[in-house]
């Protein structure tokens, strides 16, 4: 029996314009009705000794390094760390030694001209160590959080505490970020959008972000009212194998 829906939230429950839909909301809002929780992971803070230390590591090791900050009530960057969604007009800019503090949770890491995939390598081999390394877009930034804290370590705990077990949830991603989290779940679900690593490891595929992946498929598992279940006669909504989807992949 399934007591736990943990989901991403970028490219998994959110759509591109970074909204949930009425039909996210409803579905999220009758599997609570039906006693089910859901759960969005968050990762514990960095302390500026530490993130100041990797960011020097960092930039000594691989020249035109920048870097942003993730806190708990919003981010932070330096001058030279490129965006890549117009930022708040209230966003802070300034050194790292400056900007950082005890809210941070995340130190984002942006090379613009290396391979994604050599970037992370090239990070987590310098720093991991250190830091617990995940690689969460398709352009070269690389998430840097406490050592041994990740979305799954997180759930583990929430978990613990409400006497849930792994096979009683069902967890949702699209990045590589996500992967201790699927393996960690039960039942893992990698979006239709997700990247092949996520999809390679996931239990099932399904729909993207765009077509509401996540309240599709709980509509279906549930048994739930909606879009999913006006459509089961038309076109099977179920779990459909990493290996056997085609669905294309999209940039995030």
């Amino acid at each position: 029996m399934l007591k736990l829906v943990a989901t991403d939230l970028d490219g998994t429950l959110l759509h591109t314009d970074g909204t949930v839909t009425p039909r996210t909301r409803e579905a999220l809002t009758a599997i609570e009705e039906q006693g089910v929780a859901v759960a969005v992971s968050k990762a514990s803070t960095i302390s500026a000794e530490i993130g100041l230390r990797v960011s020097e590591v960092l930039r000594a090791a691989i020249p035109d390094t920048t870097f942003a900050l993730e806190k708990s009530d919003g981010f932070a960057k330096e001058a030279g760390f490129m965006p890549r969604v117009p930022p708040p007009p209230d966003l802070e800019i300034g050194p790292l030694t400056e900007i950082f503090d005890d809210d941070v949770v995340k130190l984002l890491v942006r090379h613009e001209d290396m391979d994604p995939e050599k970037f992370w390598a090239e990070v987590e081999s310098h720093v991991g160590d250190t830091v617990t390394t995940t690689w969460s877009s398709t352009g070269a930034l690389v998430e840097i959080s406490a050592q041994g804290v990740s979305k799954a370590s997180t759930l583990a705990l929430l978990c613990e505490e409400r006497g849930i077990n792994p096979a009683e949830v069902i967890a949702f991603g699209d990045m590589p970020n996500d992967l201790p989290l699927l393996e960690w779940s039960g039942t893992s679900y990698a979006m239709a959008n997700a990247h092949p690593m996520v999809r390679e490891l996931a239990d099932h595929v399904a729909p993207s972000n765009e077509a509401d992946g996540v309240a599709a498929t709980l509509e279906q598992l549930f048994a739930l009212p909606g879009r999913g279940a006006q459509r089961a006669q038309q076109r099977a909504i179920a779990p459909t194998t990493a290996a056997e989807s085609t669905s294309d992949l999209r940039d995030t």
